[in-house]
């Protein structure tokens, strides 16, 4: 094939953006939520928010913005911008069906962070604080980044803080082989501890 001149690609690996640290994530995410009359509060979720959860570079940071009105942020993708070059972005207009409306944002980053933004208007998030129960995207684990209205102060601890390990039987209490499965004895990894 003489003639054709290798391509080149419009960009190198080397060319890629460095990738924010979690740190600098949730501080881009605080002071951008700060800036906002719009958002009231910004609770971080899931394995960032768990101290002792693991976490990989591919983990991803998932935010709940507790917003005055979710439209404005919802209805535009513009704003995602304010935290990088986005390469990909998808909307839940399913949840927007909810009583009341709520959607999420996620986003994937040139520099390869993914944020995903679950946008709740402040009255879901009142209802949350108010109920004693925590939906399961609050009860894997929850920190809170930025509260203007006290909005977040009802809310219970998360599951993670309440679960205590439970040892397995010793190999001598294990049931025979003769043993069939449906009679044997099984035993939880974890128990709920009451609060």
């Amino acid at each position: 094939m003489s003639g054709l001149a290798p391509r080149r690609l419009p960009f190198h690996v080397t060319d890629q953006p460095q990738r924010l640290s979690t740190q600098a994530i949730e501080a881009r995410v605080a002071n951008w939520c700060n800036a906002h009359d719009l958002v009231r509060a910004a609770i971080l979720t899931s394995t960032r928010a768990v101290a002792t959860a693991s976490i990989d570079k591919f983990s991803d940071v998932d935010v709940i913005l507790a917003l005055t009105e979710i439209g404005p942020l919802s209805d535009h993708r513009l704003w995602l911008t304010d935290f990088g070059e986005v390469l990909a972005a998808w909307r839940d207009t399913d949840a927007l069906q909810s009583d009341p409306p709520r959607t999420c944002r996620v986003t994937q980053y040139a520099d390869g962070s993914k944020i995903d933004f679950t946008l709740w208007p402040v009255a879901l998030l009142r209802q949350v604080a108010q109920s004693g129960a925590l939906p399961d995207q609050l009860d894997v684990g929850y920190r809170v980044l930025v509260d203007k209205d006290g909005l977040t102060g009802g809310l219970k601890s998360p599951a993670i803080a309440r679960i205590s390990l439970v040892v397995p039987p010793m190999k001598s209490s294990w049931p025979s082989s003769r043993t069939s499965c449906s009679s044997r004895r099984t035993w939880p990894s974890t128990s709920s501890a009451t609060t």
